[in-house]
């Protein structure tokens, strides 16, 4: 049955846990924000768009990686043969009108700026499976490649806020709390690439801009963090985990790669946290 075979791709690619973990973070952290309080329908509602947003996600990674997959991890679901490409496409095609259509649906049941950012959402994911119609010039710049596509996470918060409380659209917080995510899941996707085992055909960060090169990128990305924690009141904290994040580098040139992934995944999960964190301490303090 091609359910059970979707299920073996789920298990192995789209590990539930740690995906409920990143979406939980984004749709509970953009709730709170607006009022401090975690409205039970729209944090759920938010939940599940969010986690449609990265299984979509997923599912076209492993679309566009396939002929690499096919050489460097051939033990994966699609390369072994579990499911055939055009049976994802096919899923990749119906899943973005769904999106669309729980955008409309979002925005006539709370209010059009979380239909419209959801939207954006929707179109700028898309734009990514096609490489913005540039795939052969975005392939030689693989800086630009990942600019153009963390950029989408920029939507995904403010779909989160304007969800219930988008008269904050005039303020700074949810453009702050945009560009923390940002900064941060942007740290994160260099720093898991880092490994000096990785086939060629991967052309990991470390491959194309070597270690300093990536901790340079790391290091501008880290700052942007930084800063909106700065901007926001009581997110202070967060500026130890970058700070870590930034001197694991110095363990790269011994092979430990995998201490600056660990480092980065922990920094990544309080950023994405950090408003229910504050906001929770606030109530017990």
């Amino acid at each position: 049955m091609e359910s059970a075979r979707w299920i073996v791709l789920i298990r192995e690619r789209f590990p539930l846990p740690v995906y409920f973990l990143l979406s939980g973070g984004f749709a509970f952290s953009g709730v709170m924000l607006g009022d401090g309080y975690l409205h039970p329908i729209p944090s759920f509602l938010s939940f599940l768009g969010i986690l449609l947003f990265f299984f979509v996600l997923r599912i076209m990674d492993e679309i566009k990686d396939y002929e690499k997959d096919r050489i460097a991890h051939p033990q994966r679901p699609l390369p072994r043969g579990v499911l055939s490409p055009p049976q994802v496409e096919s899923m990749i095609v119906r899943s973005s009108w769904v999106m669309a259509v729980f955008g409309l649906f979002l925005g006539g049941l709370f209010n059009w700026w979380a239909g419209l950012m959801y939207l954006g959402l929707t179109v700028h994911l898309w734009l990514m499976y096609r490489e913005f119609y540039l795939g052969a010039w975005l392939e030689e710049r693989p800086l630009v490649y990942a600019v153009s596509h963390q950029l989408v996470l920029i939507w995904l918060c403010l779909f989160s806020v304007f969800l219930t409380s988008p008269e904050m659209r005039w303020n700074a917080e949810p453009y702050y709390f945009a560009l923390l995510c940002l900064g941060s899941f942007f740290s994160y996707e260099i720093s898991r690439k880092m490994s000096p085992q990785a086939d060629p055909v991967l052309r990991t960060y470390r491959q194309v801009y070597g270690v300093g090169g990536s901790f340079l990128i790391v290091l501008c990305t880290t700052a942007l963090a930084c800063y909106s924690a700065l901007q926001l009141n009581g997110f202070t904290f967060l500026l130890i985990p970058n700070a870590l994040l930034l001197l694991s580098f110095l363990r790269l040139p011994m092979g430990n790669h995998k201490i600056v992934e660990g480092l980065a995944s922990v920094s990544l999960i309080l950023h994405l946290w950090a408003v229910v964190i504050v906001e929770t301490l606030e109530r017990w303090i």
